[in-house]
């Protein structure tokens, strides 16, 4: 809003009027060019892929061959006939169930327990975090090694007493399912902590000082004051390590190869197959969609049953 000052002419105040509405289009123009570049790396990262895939899983696409050959549902009818994606279905979702569920417990308590002030925390801090940074294929190799059959894991289970001789993991089933979840959680809980260790120091301090003069114990401190602040961030990391976990390949391939006898034959694992072994990329294409599809209805019936951006706000 222009600010007319008195003594001024007329002509003067148009031109002021006039300077202010260009300044208020050039400030517009500013934030345009300014969210430009996200909006086109978002495009190229994320929409385009999307509407590929979309398109490619209505065609046959061969590998060596520029031309699509339009087959309509064919490759979902064949996909969702298949007993492979049934169980590609139960495997993800068992594999993302428990390793959230152990991601998120381990990481809430981790992240208590180095929010203490203590002596030497930060040094603490740095350590506990360090997985976090190493890459997904340093930790896919370091526990191969790991699991081998005269490997850490089966000597200190051979001390212990739960083995009698050396079972390779990662090469036949439960081990191999144990295996992958327990790196996982090694490599991804970090994330969760530190999430959570983010909203643990923004609680001020008063609330706890309040509480102990109140007479309340530990415990009832983290359920009436530090539970009910974490609720929100809980409820966004659930959903997005669900999601990430679901969609996990890279750790799974490392370690398995989706084996013994695609036992870990997960969705990605599955499209990966399809797409770069068998060389079926419209029916891989497919398969994507699907889990696409899968997870987005997943996403919008937590937003409305547990509004996880609501308890955040209200925080």
């Amino acid at each position: 809003m222009s600010v007319e000052t008195e003594g001024e002419t007329p002509t003067i105040q148009r031109l002021r009027r006039s300077f202010v509405t260009v300044t208020s289009e050039n400030e517009r123009l500013l934030g345009y060019l300014t969210i430009l570049p996200v909006l086109v790396l978002f495009t190229l990262s994320a929409v385009l892929p999307i509407v590929w895939a979309v398109a490619a899983s209505f065609n046959e696409v061969p590998v060596f061959r520029p031309e699509w050959v339009f087959i309509g549902l064919q490759n979902y009818t064949e996909v969702l006939s298949s007993g492979t994606l049934h169980y590609s279905l139960f495997i993800s979702l068992a594999y993302a169930i428990g390793t959230t569920v152990l991601e998120l417990v381990l990481g809430v308590a981790i992240a208590l327990l180095i929010n203490r002030k203590m002596k030497g925390i930060s040094i603490i801090r740095m350590v506990v975090l360090s997985p976090y940074l190493l890459p997904t294929v340093v930790v896919g190799i370091l526990f191969q090694f790991m699991g081998a059959q005269f490997g850490v894991f089966n000597d200190i289970l051979l001390k212990l007493g739960i083995f009698e001789n050396p079972e390779p993991f990662f090469t036949q089933m439960p081990f191999a399912f144990i295996g992958v979840v327990f790196a996982s959680v090694w490599k991804f809980t970090l994330f969760v902590v530190l999430m959570t260790l983010a909203r643990l120091q923004s609680i001020p301090n008063n609330y706890y000082e309040a509480a102990k003069i109140s007479g309340a114990g530990p415990w009832r401190q983290f359920w009436d004051i530090t539970f009910p602040q974490l609720k929100g961030i809980i409820l966004i990391v659930l959903l997005l390590r669900g999601v990430w976990m679901f969609n996990k390949f890279d750790i799974i391939w490392i370690l398995t190869r989706g084996g013994p006898n695609d036992a870990l034959n997960t969705l990605p694992v599955f499209a990966y197959e399809t797409a770069f072994i068998q060389f079926r990329l419209g029916v891989a294409s497919a398969i994507s969609v699907i889990g696409f599809v899968l997870l987005t209805i997943v996403a919008i019936v937590y937003f409305r049953v547990f509004s996880p951006a609501e308890e955040v706000a209200a925080r």
